[in-house]
Parts: structure tokens; sequence; C-alpha cells
């Protein structure tokens, strides 16, 4: 499989859409119900329009393509806030098909390597489902720690709970 991992351009954000709802529909790692992810679309359409054409400064995303379909994607977001501006987080999307071959991890030192050449950026943050092992997993591997846990932060369905594990690397 020839992938190629490159900054998001504009031409590209339907398509991380639509990866995206494939991966809200899964119902498994992702806060956002598909049926707020449908009614927000429009919205989350200008943010990363917003980013990709760089409006949004320190933020980013990158995408991974296979035969020019987009099959994994990283958006880092920071904040405009002069104090909070030398960190923000990201969330990975890798396509079902597309798992388990390397490409969140490809997708990760990309944003890592950028975060260290951009002059503002030192902390890289995220959140995770605490039953999400695989991404917790990688994450470790790249170096990034827990720095907190958010006790049954998430609710899945009635009684039913997960912890948000709150992870950090410095560039």
């Amino acid at each position: 499989m020839l992938l190629k991992v490159h900054q998001a351009l504009l031409a590209d954000v339907d398509d991380i859409l639509t990866l995206q709802k494939g991966i809200v529909e899964e119902n498994r790692f992702f806060i956002t119900t598909n049926e707020e992810f449908l009614a927000n679309i429009d919205e989350e359409r200008k943010r990363l329009s917003a980013i990709i054409t760089n409006s949004k400064k320190h933020s980013v995303v990158f995408v991974a393509k296979s035969d020019q379909r987009v099959v994994g994607c990283i958006i880092f977001r920071s904040s405009s806030i002069a104090r909070l501006a030398h960190h923000g987080s990201f969330s990975i999307y890798v396509d079902s098909s597309y798992r388990k071959k390397g490409i969140g991890m490809q997708l990760l030192q990309t944003l890592i390597k950028w975060a260290e050449e951009h002059p503002v950026i030192e902390k890289l943050s995220l959140g995770v489902f605490s039953t999400n092992y695989p991404a917790i997993h990688l994450y470790e591997k790249m170096g990034f720690v827990e720095e907190g846990r958010k006790i049954k932060d998430i609710k899945l369905s009635h009684d039913v709970y997960v912890d948000d594990v709150l992870m950090y690397k410095m560039v």
C-alpha cells in the first residue's frame, strides 16, 4: 500500500468529513453521536476550512491518502489565547479498513515533527477513551504519558461509563 501523508487542502475537507462520519457511525471511541455530528457538519466544515486556510493560527490538519483517497487524518487545534497558544489537542481518524497498518503512527509522527519545527507549540495533548487500548498503546509508544484521568467522564449508555484518559507529550 502506497501511502502519502501531507498537509490537508481545502479539496480534502469533504473527504475528511466522510471519514469522520464513518468513524462516528462505528459508535466506539468517538464522543459525538451520529445525530450530533450530522447536525453540526456545516460547522465542522467551517472549522476545518479555517485551519486548512491558516486563518486559525498554530493549528493544522494532515491527511493520509492511499490512491488519492483520504484514509486517515489528524487534526490539531491550539488556542488563540496567548497564555494557552503553546499547546493544543489533537484527534486522529483512520478508516476501519486501514487500521493496524501504521497509518496512525505516520500521522502522529508528522504532527510531532511539525510541532517540533513550529516556534510556538511546546505541548501536544489528547483525550482517549480508557477502553481504546490500541490508541493508548500507540500514544505511549510515541512518548506520550498519562497526565490525568476524568473518571466516568464519558457516558456510553445507561450505567455504562468510560474514563477520559488525558495524555501529553512535550516537543
